[in-house]
């Protein structure tokens, strides 16, 4: 056939045009395959509610590794490759980690720490050195997602989890105290200004009840009466 005209060979290997499209073919159609297999898992792992969110992120990851893998075990098998030619690409590629890819690795392996470790959850409200105060949304391979309180998603290498200093607010428990400072003025009723703004708090359906909130004078300042709410 004129598609197995040309070949190349390398080594035991001898490389045409049509073997180099059945290869591709294939390659292209286990790893589809595991995708699909994997999107599946994750779907049945979603809809499992007495499951904790970590625990989903721990199995799924999981999952595609062991799939991935399996689905490159069986390609090359397929192909006829032998499994030893890949020692010296094996060694190849711990130089290539050691070198450029030591911050993709690093956090991957910080990425498996916190889903093991489950210091930080889906839905957590984080605050971290840098100012970034919002919630968790996603917890990747690679980073995790924060969406602030204005609606902006950020994603964070999970080695800053790591290697900074992080504030969960909601580690333990769901509850959380915030101080608010409201300025009145002067001409202002004090004890009317302190029972309206407690009474703003309380009608809040975030606002607990027990502890009920509590409004303090805390200073007379250049042009108003400061609460502390």
């Amino acid at each position: 056939m004129y598609i197995n005209k040309y070949s190349l060979q390398l080594g035991n290997i001898t490389i045409t045009p049509l073997n180099f499209m059945k290869t591709i073919s294939t390659i292209l159609l286990f790893f589809w395959l595991s995708s699909v297999v994997s999107n599946q898992i994750k779907n049945r792992l979603k809809n499992t509610h007495n499951i904790k969110s970590n625990t989903k992120e721990i199995l799924s990851k999981t999952f595609d590794i062991a799939i991935y893998f399996l689905a490159t075990i069986f390609v090359l098998n397929i192909l006829g490759i032998n499994l030893s030619t890949f020692a010296v690409i094996g060694g190849a590629l711990g130089v290539g980690i050691g070198f450029g890819l030591q911050k993709i690795t690093s956090n991957f392996i910080s990425g498996l720490i916190l889903l093991f470790e489950q210091s930080i959850e889906i839905d957590d409200l984080i605050e971290m050195d840098g100012g970034i105060y919002g919630f968790v949304r996603k917890l990747a391979s690679r980073y995790t997602l924060i969406e602030t309180y204005d609606g902006k998603e950020i994603l964070i290498p999970n080695e800053d989890f790591i290697t900074n200093r992080v504030t969960n607010w909601t580690f333990t428990n769901k509850s959380g105290r915030i101080e608010i400072e409201v300025g009145v003025s002067y001409k202002s009723d004090i004890k009317k200004a302190k029972k309206l703004i407690l009474e703003a708090a309380s009608e809040h359906p975030l606002c607990m009840t027990l502890p009920e909130p509590q409004c303090f004078l805390r200073k007379f300042g250049d042009s108003s009466v400061d609460f502390l709410l």
